[in-house]
Formats: C-alpha cells, structure tokens, sequence
C-alpha cells in the first residue's frame, strides 16, 4: 500500500495542518496530492499507515532529517554517493526527476523534486 503523504522534510512550523493542534515541538513537511503542507509527526506518522507511537514518530522525524540533508547535498552538487554516506542514511535513488527514499519494507519514505 503506497502511503497517502511523502515526506519531504523538516519544519519550523508549530500548528499541525492536518488536525490544527498547536504549540507543538515538532512537525515535518509533507506532500499530499501534490501540495506542501506542515503537519505534527502524529498525525503525518498515521497517515503513512503507522499507529502513531512513540517509535514511528521518531522514525518520521528521521526520515524528515534525512530529507533536508539530502537536498542540501544535492543543491550544493553533491551526489547520490554523499547522501548514501550519511550516518542516517535510506537505501535512496533518483529517479525521473525525483529523489526517493525507502525503508526496510521497500516503501517509499522521502520523495522530492531535484
């Protein structure tokens, strides 16, 4: 089952834009249907398929990291080689256009435009 949002980094928002909680210590860009949004890791952590634990959030909050790490390799021209060398690395490639990421279950996990 392909997840209903990818991740596509980090945010510096506090209001989740899925369910409007706010003061929140973290919450990551996500895309859904094409538009960037910010959501609390909860509520991106469940719409992914995951329950929401404590464990799935910080994997969430990972996989965002890892997002904004590799596109900052890759604007300044780094390569795939580099990203796959970060500590916090996803088997990843690029294909049409697109950089994606996946976990353990071959699902992808990052997805973004390069």
């Amino acid at each position: 089952m392909e997840p209903a949002i990818k991740i596509i980094g980090m945010s510096s928002e506090d209001t989740c834009g899925c369910c409007g909680k706010a003061n929140l210590k973290r919450t990551v860009r996500v895309e859904v249907n094409g538009e960037e949004q910010h959501w609390g890791v909860i509520c991106a952590s469940k719409a992914r398929g995951d329950r929401g634990t404590v464990a799935d959030t910080k994997h969430l909050s990972k996989f965002a990291a890892f997002a904004d790490k590799a596109k900052a390799i890759l604007a300044s021209g780094g390569t795939l080689d580099a990203i796959q060398k970060l500590p916090i690395g996803f088997p990843c490639w690029i294909k049409n256009g697109k950089f994606q990421a996946f976990n353990g279950a071959n699902q992808v996990v990052v997805e973004f435009a390069v």
